[in-house]
């Protein structure tokens, strides 16, 4: 059995009606999911989640993450939930006219369930899902693949091996980029359901989000592409005028 790890940082008031809401419709006991917040904000998510097992972690995503690892025992499976996911579902083709449509995932404990299962299959410790909620983007790539893709930290799980040697150093705003690439040298493959879509909105108001934090994403960033550009360039997102480091196609490497 699995548990599911939520750290959460200013989403006291938002968390019930995002993720925890998530993995309420798809059936994931309560009993099972632990929100990890830090000391001066325990009470408030104390009382906005009077039924959920609170625990007092550390501040910031990278040391947070690691304390997870360290509460947890040795080998458990981890599902490593962002505290604002909108959305969780399935990218498939209606009927006989190939229209991209979305396919709710009633249950979300059989799905990791079979994905934890996959990854002992596979001999990986990290199992992602498809970072955005495309629909035609995810449909035009393999469901399954074990080749250099981006894991998204905003949801995907783990085996809690504790590997040190592929734990994020550089900043938080950017660690699953950095985890990505170090699972990838380490085990040769990143399993990752493309299929399987999520729906939330990065950068949002709270969690980590601060004034400078776009900058010192570039900044970071930036540090990330000199240390692996072997993996990484430096790539500007019209939409929103920031620049970030994205994935370089490897082999048959997909978007």
């Amino acid at each position: 059995m699995f548990k599911v790890a939520v750290p959460s940082y200013h989403r006291s008031d938002v968390i019930a009606s995002k993720t925890l809401a998530v993995l309420r419709l798809g059936g994931v006991p309560i009993s099972d999911i632990y929100v990890f917040v830090v000391a001066e904000e325990e009470q408030a998510y104390r009382q906005a989640l009077p039924e959920y097992q609170v625990i007092v972690g550390h501040l910031g995503l990278i040391k947070q993450r690691k304390f997870i690892q360290d509460f947890f025992p040795l080998d458990t499976l981890i599902v490593m939930a962002d505290d604002d996911l909108q959305e969780v579902f399935e990218a498939s083709y209606e009927g006989d006219l190939y229209k991209p449509s979305k396919k709710p995932i009633l249950d979300l404990s059989d799905q990791f369930t079979q994905m934890f299962r996959r990854m002992a299959q596979e001999a990986v410790t990290i199992c992602g899902f498809y970072p955005i909620d495309n629909l035609k983007f995810a449909l035009a790539n393999p469901q399954i693949t074990t080749d250099f893709r981006y894991i998204v930290g905003a949801l995907y799980l783990i085996k809690n091996v504790r590997d040190r040697e592929t734990e994020p150093q550089v900043c938080d705003s950017h660690e699953d980029k950095e985890r990505t690439i170090l699972k990838y040298i380490k085990e040769g493959k990143t399993l990752r359901y493309n299929h399987i879509c999520i729906k939330t909105k990065y950068f949002a108001e709270g969690g980590l989000n601060t004034p400078d934090r776009k900058i010192r994403h570039y900044d970071f960033g930036k540090m990330l592409v000199d240390m692996y550009p072997q993996f990484l360039r430096l790539k500007l997102k019209k939409r929103s005028n920031l620049i970030d480091c994205a994935f370089k196609r490897l082999k048959e490497q997909q978007p």
